[in-house]
């Protein structure tokens, strides 16, 4: 959507009745060691994530919000798919600082230095990996365009449900100086004021101004494979197990060949190993949620799917580094006590 510009400069003075010097709300930084913690952490969208490997560290997540915007920078310390739909009336523009190979957001290979623009109601999936750091906006169109008027410019977001990854020139540019700016002050413990506010809006439009788009995800006539992957992963969330490939390819109403079409594209997995990844981190979280349960490990293994015991617990270990015995005790412990005599098995 273009916005015209109607004059202004970027020296004109703060509107009448804007408040010159408040700071964010609730600035926070966090750390987070599995991805039930971090989308917790996360401000301003649902985020939908698994965990999918061991840890190379924790991930760490800082975030603000303020009336006109919301900021997170993160961190990846362990392998995780997620996905989330961007709010209806919001605008998201991401920068990517750093990123080991195999990272993908919405069937784009990251690089450093990559500003993705997502429209309003635009759904992401993402692949992310030990190493990669990033940061995000999220805001009203409408302070984007005010921003806009500031700045004597015009501006384009995303048609509504696309992503686009945003040529790198020097409009972009400024994108990286003030996102890793507003991270380190409120890594550093400072809120942001309003006028930081200002120069953040400002980069973003500016970022938004570049005409060049590399790729827009979503703006074909084809099935969307995100929309695949979120109507599937609904389903699965409805059963609160694996839901069969079949079951897929009847919610989704797509082929069993074109439902792994888009689980590839958007996660480099297949349906039927994303699904058992998804259980693994369903099954930790049961764990961790409700260790006074009389429930074994075999009772919730067998309620999420996950019928081949040995091959859950290996599965298990390898992504959380112990036995989910292991976890389950130890979370007992944390609430009843180490002479508690709740009983498990594997």
């Amino acid at each position: 959507m273009n916005q015209r510009s109607r004059g202004f400069t970027e020296n004109r003075p703060a509107a009448r009745g804007r408040e010159p010097a408040r700071t964010l709300r609730s600035p926070h930084r966090s750390v987070a060691n599995d991805a039930e913690a971090y989308a917790s952490s996360v401000a301003g969208v649902d985020i939908d994530a698994i965990r999918v490997g061991p840890a190379d560290r924790a991930t760490d997540v800082v975030a603000a919000s303020s009336e006109r915007l919301t900021f997170n920078a993160g961190s990846v310390g362990f392998p995780m798919l997620s996905r989330t739909t961007v709010p209806d009336d919001q605008v998201m523009v991401a920068h990517v600082s750093a990123t080991p190979p195999g990272c993908r957001w919405c069937e784009i290979d990251l690089a450093p230095g990559m500003v993705l623009a997502y429209s309003p109601a635009a759904e992401h999936t993402s692949r992310s990996l030990p190493g990669l750091e990033f940061s995000v906006v999220v805001t009203m169109e409408g302070h984007l365009a005010e921003a806009a008027d500031m700045l004597g410019t015009h501006y384009e977001t995303p048609p509504r449900g696309e992503v686009h990854q945003l040529s790198g020139t020097s409009l972009t540019r400024p994108v990286q100086s003030s996102f890793t700016g507003f991270a380190a002050q409120i890594a550093a413990g400072r809120a942001p004021s309003e006028p930081d506010c200002d120069q953040l809006l400002r980069a973003t439009v500016h970022a938004l101004a570049e005409a060049d788009r590399t790729q827009r995800i979503g703006s074909t006539r084809r099935i969307d494979s995100r929309h695949v992957v979120r109507t599937c992963i609904d389903y699965a969330h409805s059963l609160d197990r694996i839901p069969s490939i079949k079951e897929l390819c009847v919610v989704a109403h797509v082929s069993e060949r074109r439902l792994r079409t888009a689980f590839t594209a958007e996660f480099d997995v297949p349906p039927a190993r994303y699904f058992r990844l998804w259980a693994l981190d369903r099954a930790h979280r049961r764990f961790t949620h409700d260790p006074a349960s009389n429930r074994k490990v075999t009772e919730i293994a067998v309620d999420l799917g996950l019928g081949h015991l040995s091959r859950f617990a290996l599965d298990y270990k390898r992504v959380y580094g112990e036995t989910p015995s292991a976890t389950l005790k130890r979370h007992r412990e944390s609430t009843t006590g180490p002479a508690s005599s709740w009983r498990h098995s594997t």
